[in-house]
């Protein structure tokens, strides 16, 4: 019996999965058409595990989910965080910020910014908590899952006014709530204390005139501000709401059929997430071929 408690808590903690899709988090690029290394585990960037993060780090987590204690490959001089801005905003403008939730626990999303400046500069999270995003039209900084499905998220978030960089870092932190656990004030229950958390670290720019990196195409994105609205497609729902801007991004079409990686992106599990992401029209011809 024992062994059997010890196997379904390390069940739980590592079914959750999350990855930052647009803007594209730094180890995401790849999954848009951008030169950067590929990591096919890039919603799994959760500190190295709950109990890593609560037993070895007490609590801390690197600013864009990579381990406290490293290695830092999310971070300024690591393997994915190469200095791509990947979509520029105007000054106090409301945008879109979406996340693919590939497994869900419930719990709440927060996005925080760090006017950086320089692509070789590590962040910190003193930076970052100077600007804890609202989400637009509300007082509100977290967005709390409302669903348990598997799907994309997408929350409008309000920029500061007076706020512009060159470089900023967009930081998406997703504490999940589906675990027993204590607050401190005592109170028990699922959700209580610390949970496994993901974040996501993206490279913007806000009022810049130096172009964004591209990919082939230029997409607008519609994100006129709307009250929260459901949009029902035959794998799941997203929700949607926010303002225009136009951002860079890969080309994609819907397809049918049987679907699979091509040469350059084929590996573990890239076969699967093609035959889920061309189903629901985000077929990238760079990463997937339908027949």
């Amino acid at each position: 019996m024992k062994v059997f408690c010890i196997i379904a808590i390390l069940v739980v903690s590592v079914d959750g999965h999350g990855r930052l899709w647009w803007p594209s988090g730094r180890s995401t690029l790849f999954r848009w058409g951008y030169d950067n290394p590929v990591n096919y585990n890039d919603n799994e960037l959760f500190c190295g595990g709950f109990g890593h993060q609560q037993n070895v780090n007490d609590g801390k987590c690197g600013v864009c989910g990579d381990p406290w204690d490293g290695p830092w490959p999310n971070e300024a001089g690591g393997t994915y965080a190469n200095g791509i801005i990947v979509a520029n905003y105007e000054v106090g403008s409301v945008f879109d910020v979406t996340v693919e939730l590939t497994a869900n626990h419930w719990g709440f999303f927060e996005y925080r910014l760090c006017v950086n400046n320089n692509v070789t500069k590590v962040i910190t999270h003193d930076c970052l908590d100077q600007n804890l995003l609202t989400i637009a039209g509300t007082s509100d900084t977290r967005f709390y899952v409302p669903d348990d499905l598997k799907r994309n998220y997408t929350v409008s978030v309000q920029l500061p006014s007076g706020l512009s960089c060159s470089q900023c870092v967009l930081q998406w932190r997703y504490k999940t709530a589906n675990s027993w656990g204590i607050d401190p004030d005592g109170t028990e229950c699922v959700g209580c204390g610390p949970q496994e958390e993901f974040y996501g670290c993206s490279d913007i720019s806000v009022g810049s005139n130096d172009p964004v990196a591209t990919t082939g195409t230029t997409t607008t994105v519609d994100t006129t501000p709307t009250s929260w609205t459901t949009a029902t497609t035959t794998t799941g729902t997203t929700t949607t709401a926010g303002a225009t801007t136009t951002v860079a991004a890969g080309t994609t079409t819907s397809a049918t059929g049987t679907c699979y990686a091509t040469e350059e992106y084929a590996g573990p599990g890239m076969d699967q997430w093609c035959i889920d992401n061309c189903a629901i029209g985000n077929c990238p011809a760079t990463h997937c071929i339908c027949e």
